[in-house]
């Protein structure tokens, strides 16, 4: 989903607007029903005013979570043959497939199919987006989930290397 009806126009056929999914998630809320928003960004002809809509959207409204990804062109798809249409990818070369990640990780692997907004730029304001989502999908707030998540990393790592001397010496729980 997106927060411009231009995107929107873009990614779903003019089968949906903007103002349907604001009516959408007012009658859902407004009978109880949790909202769990789906939001691509990056697709090609995507503005910064385009993403700044669809963050104010998001803002506006009261999703229980969301899932944000890159637009992200899969063999077969409208948006692959958008991609090579527009040279961001050819078949004719060795494909890098691991650059095909449908979702999101700020280390800028994904295939970016975006000439109006440079790739800094967009890596910047998904930043913001995945604050934005981290403060819908973890209400405890954003220092204590980052808390959670580094001793999460921790437990892991200590979870691994209990593995591997049990491996080592062949150590069983007593």
């Amino acid at each position: 989903e997106s927060g411009s009806e231009r995107i929107l126009k873009l990614l779903k056929n003019n089968t949906a607007t903007v103002e349907d999914n604001q009516r959408a998630c007012d009658l859902t809320n407004k009978f109880g029903i949790k909202v769990n928003g789906q939001f691509i960004f990056g697709t090609p002809s995507e503005t910064r005013e385009d993403i700044e809509m669809t963050i104010d959207f998001i803002k506006r409204n009261r999703f229980s979570h969301i899932n944000t990804a890159v637009a992200t062109p899969l063999p077969r798809t409208p948006l692959w043959q958008m991609a090579k249409e527009q040279g961001f990818i050819n078949e004719s070369q060795n494909m890098d497939w691991s650059k095909f990640a449908v979702t999101y990780g700020l280390s800028g692997v994904n295939i970016y199919i975006n000439k109006n907004i440079p790739e800094k730029d967009f890596i910047k304001l998904m930043h913001r987006i995945q604050k934005l989502r981290n403060s819908i999908n973890h209400p405890i707030g954003p220092l204590h989930y980052s808390i959670y998540v580094f001793l999460l990393k921790i437990l892991n790592k200590l979870k691994r290397t209990f593995i591997h001397l049990k491996a080592k010496f062949s150590l069983t729980r007593d």
